[in-house]
């Protein structure tokens, strides 16, 4: 994985299926964590954009931990 490749602490996993929840998952022996996104591709492609962008979001929010720096 390249989470574990790279060193990184933290590795986002994106889902376009229906049948995942958006979920985080720690791997204490690693010390890594993998948080599990969704985009539902069912929608308009504005619905879509929307997704991409909420994922978006919560990838930076994750990393800066707060939305006051958005």
């Amino acid at each position: 994985m390249y989470a574990l490749a790279t060193g990184l602490k933290c590795a986002h996993l994106l889902y376009v299926s229906g049948d995942v929840t958006p979920a985080e998952f720690v791997i204490a022996s690693a010390g890594k964590t993998f948080i599990a996104h969704t985009i539902d591709l069912s929608g308009s492609p504005t619905d879509i954009l929307n997704s991409v962008r909420r994922v978006g979001d919560e990838m930076v929010l994750g990393e800066l931990g707060t939305p006051e720096l958005l």
